[in-house]
């Protein structure tokens, strides 16, 4: 602003300058890929902590390496994670000793509301839904999603109130759903609200059908296959769907041919690779460059050395 020039003397007036200072860029946000038993299978979601990712992801898996990798990440000071969710995917034809998929649970309730959990997984089978049919209008009505695993009664986790089977209406179920839930999405198949249960059966509408599938596992041709470097819509290439990472971590993997893979990928996006050497590598091994940690692209690439060995939480 103007000085108020009020007697003789010297006044000093700040003008703003057209120069604009250069804007740090974080360099530590990490994504890491792998196999969970709950959470977004179809993008690479952000956590910005460690109950972030418990909520989202689960927590610790003895299955998986990928919870506890996260878990030493937000523990040494770690901010912001992206979280690639591999699962087995289901074959149309496939043979009778196949690995079993990860499968979605559902629910339709009175046969005019499908309910499909969010992202495949046995955890869905925890929850129900609960409608209630507004007293003011039976046309609405109130949706909860219950956990009926936490209390005999079960625990709304999820409430969405004043919806409507109704495609116009802007309470639609359908979108309501689909813009709010983290839980459930909504098909409306019929043209009036369900009806309310019957004392006693408010839990009947249980979700079912909900598998974790048999867990992929790093050095596994399934989990490479999850990967799927040649498929710029699923797997790894979900990171490019972000603004920006910098640091990668595979836990657990370690097969050569996928490690190579990872670093050319890493180089494309300015990002580096953190690999697992593996398990039993010696030091003298490590200095030479094991598995495909050589070449043009080893520039943005280093072996993560050697294996730590501490009590399991989840054992505790």
């Amino acid at each position: 602003m103007p000085v108020a020039l009020s007697y003789p003397g010297v006044y000093v007036e700040e003008l703003p300058s057209g120069v604009r200072t250069i804007t740090g860029v974080a360099t530590s946000i990490t994504a890491f890929v792998g196999w969970a038993p709950k959470g977004p299978a179809d993008r690479a979601e952000l956590v910005l902590s460690w109950s972030d990712y418990v909520r989202k992801f689960g927590g610790l898996d003895p299955r998986s390496l990928l919870g506890y990798a996260v878990s030493q990440f937000f523990t040494n000071g770690g901010q912001r994670a992206y979280i690639v969710r591999l699962v087995r995917p289901k074959q149309d034809n496939p043979p009778a000793d196949a690995p079993a998929a990860a499968a979605t649970a559902k629910v339709t309730v009175n046969e005019k509301l499908d309910i499909t959990a969010s992202n495949p997984g046995a955890w869905a089978n925890d929850y129900a839904i609960v409608t209630k049919r507004s007293a003011s209008d039976p046309t609405r009505f109130r949706l909860s999603v219950v956990n009926h695993k936490l209390a005999p009664d079960g625990i709304a986790i999820e409430v969405f109130e004043n919806l409507s089977m109704k495609a116009t209406d802007p309470r639609f179920v359908d979108t309501v759903l689909k813009s709010e839930s983290v839980l459930v999405s909504a098909k409306a198949t019929g043209a009036d609200a369900p009806t309310d249960p019957e004392a006693g059966h408010e839990l009947d509408a249980k979700l079912t059908g909900g598998d974790d599938g048999v867990p992929l596992v790093p050095d596994d041709a399934a989990f490479e296959t999850a990967l799927d470097f040649t498929n710029e819509a699923s797997g790894i290439y979900l990171l490019d769907r972000i603004d920006l990472f910098n640091l990668l971590c595979v836990p657990g993997e370690t097969k050569s041919t996928v490690i190579t893979s990872l670093q050319k990928f890493c180089r494309d996006r300015r990002a580096f690779l953190i690999a697992d050497c593996p398990e039993t590598a010696s030091f003298s091994a490590v200095q030479t460059g094991p598995g495909a940690v050589t070449g043009n692209d080893a520039i943005n690439a280093a072996f993560y050395f050697p294996w730590l060995i501490a009590p399991d939480p989840k054992q505790e």
